[in-house]
């Protein structure tokens, strides 16, 4: 039969749906065969609101790649599918629980869930947008537990849910064949690794201060920036380059890349400035790829750095003295460099880690669970009623 093709019949608009519609089936259907899994624990369906990136990424997709070795039989739900193929892999799965990760997927709402149990996962302060304020509210009083990212997540959960737990996005460890260069071959470059970065206008107000005070002492200084969505121009860099910082603009990439990428840094900056609400929210994000990359941290005294940091294993302030101190300190000093990265790996595998993450999730699971199903006196009761009303 000669293939379907774009004509005035077939306008670009009808096969751009098409294609979409083709790749939702196709979606679906690749479900179906892991359907098979034979976990002990149970059945668990991830509802990622975004494609395996960032958040959904490392909350999602890698948490349950490591709850299959548990014991738990897991599938996650592409974003793309529609309510009505959510309704069809729900039913022919019969999942236990399912696993909403965060609201801003039009899908992940209550009215959509049923009566199956749910977890319900968040790590940024959506709250904050009227426009998820009133659905988030919604799923916290609804669901069986709340697994938050931070402390800040958790205080405004626990107003809508007797069930929160603190659970820290975790990444996966460097596979053993990933070469991390040690701090003697590395550039004497500082990073700041947020995503879109022009947008967090206190942060870049905070770096740019910083790192004109260290330009000062040492001009010629490296920054990265990843994913500079400005133009290259923008008086906001042009700014740091009259100051003598040397700017590199990396393009933003796939999480393992972007990991990759890291491993040339000498010092990794994480800035968090509370003065907008949706900032309070932040936890560890791109901290994350600098301790993979054993690159040491210099991070503010915000969400919840200070409960991991000490002295030894990286730098925790909101003063920008203290940062260019550390900075100027760390940037020709491989070795002290190395020394912090060995202190922050020990805590990294200790608590960052999707491992360690999907471990908490796993016992949060298993409590819900257990929670859910009868004891067996009453389902022994309820079976013997039964069993009287047939006869």
């Amino acid at each position: 039969m000669e293939a379907w093709r774009v004509s005035p019949s077939n306008p670009p608009g009808v096969a751009r749906r098409l294609r979409r519609l083709a790749g939702r089936l196709a979606r679906e259907a690749a479900l179906y065969p892991h359907m098979v899994q034979t976990g002990v624990k149970g059945r668990v369906l991830f509802l990622p609101s975004d494609a395996p990136v960032q958040s959904s990424l490392l909350r999602a997709y890698e948490v349950a790649k490591s709850l299959r070795p548990m014991g738990w039989s897991v599938l996650v739900v592409p974003k793309h599918l529609s309510l009505a193929q959510r309704r069809r892999v729900i039913g022919a799965w019969r999942p236990d629980v399912l696993f909403v990760q965060q609201s801003r997927h039009p899908l992940n709402r209550v009215e959509y869930l049923g009566d199956i149990p749910f977890l319900y996962d968040l790590d940024d302060a959506d709250f904050v947008d009227p426009e998820f304020e009133a659905s988030m509210q919604a799923l916290a009083r609804q669901a069986d537990a709340v697994i938050c990212g931070s402390r800040h997540i958790r205080d405004w959960a626990a107003q809508y849910s007797s069930r929160t737990e603190v659970v820290w996005t975790g990444t996966p460890l460097p596979p053993d064949s990933r070469f991390i260069p040690a701090h003697t071959e590395r550039k004497p470059l500082v990073v700041w690794a947020q995503t879109n970065p022009a947008k967090y206008l206190a942060e870049l107000a905070f770096v740019t201060e910083v790192m004109e005070q260290v330009a000062a002492s040492r001009p010629g200084t490296a920054l990265r920036l990843y994913d500079w969505r400005e133009a290259e121009d923008d008086p906001r860099l042009e700014r740091l380059r009259r100051a003598g910082v040397s700017l590199e603009l990396l393009p933003a990439m796939p999480y393992d890349l972007f990991l990759e990428s890291l491993g040339d840094t000498a010092v990794g900056l994480s800035a968090i400035r509370t003065v907008t609400p949706f900032s309070r929210g932040k936890s560890f994000g791109k901290v994350l790829g600098y301790l993979s990359a054993r690159t040491p941290v210099i991070c503010s005294d915000e969400a919840d750095h200070a409960c991991l940091f000490d002295n030894s294993s990286g730098v925790v302030s909101n003063d920008a003295a203290v940062w260019v101190a550390a900075i100027l300190r760390l940037i020709d000093d491989p070795a002290a460099r190395e020394a912090i990265a060995d202190a922050a790996d020990v805590k990294f595998r200790a608590n960052l880690t999707t491992e360690v993450a999907a471990q908490s999730i796993s016992s949060i699971l298993e409590t819900v669970l257990a929670s859910r199903r009868p004891k067996p006196d009453v389902a022994r009761a309820a079976s013997s009623l039964g069993s009287q009303e047939g006869t």
